[in-house]
């Protein structure tokens, strides 16, 4: 089954400056539209799609962090974003590379923590280490 894709048929990628005014203003907590138009793009996007965007990387795995920790009950659709994006190895190395984000996700719920760390090792490192029990439990339910 062959799918052809044609540029103007296909949903851009949402304007990037809006996520760093997000953080820079802290007005995560009604960034609700931006963050559902992030998630709708990353969800239906290729890896090369999503590899292509991985000088945003570093701003959009800020935004992720923030996002979850002033919305928890988005947990789920963060979760399936962090998933696709931690996929991609761009997306992946941006992660590794700053180490102030595996601070923040220590601030997170730990229950959004255990599901983080279930997505992928690289994740893994960056949660509370006396979490690493939950996420073998979360594994099997939100992988």
């Amino acid at each position: 089954q062959t799918h052809i894709r044609f540029g103007w048929l296909m949903a851009s990628w949402p304007k990037w400056e809006i996520y760093e005014e997000c953080l820079a203003k802290d007005r995560v907590m009604s960034a609700n539209g931006d963050f559902q138009d992030f998630k709708k793009k990353v969800l239906k996007a290729s890896t090369e799609e999503i590899d292509a965007q991985a000088k945003h990387a570093p701003i959009m795995w800020s935004f992720l962090i923030a996002f979850a920790e002033k919305k928890p009950f988005y947990r789920s659709l963060i979760i399936q974003v962090f998933n696709k994006l931690i996929s991609v190895p761009s997306w992946a190395s941006a992660w590794e590379a700053d180490k102030a984000l595996h601070q923040k996700v220590q601030t997170l719920h730990e229950d959004l923590q255990s599901a983080i760390g279930a997505q992928h090792e690289v994740l893994q490192k960056s949660i509370a280490p006396a979490l690493m029990q939950s996420v073998t439990k979360v594994k099997h339910e939100e992988k």
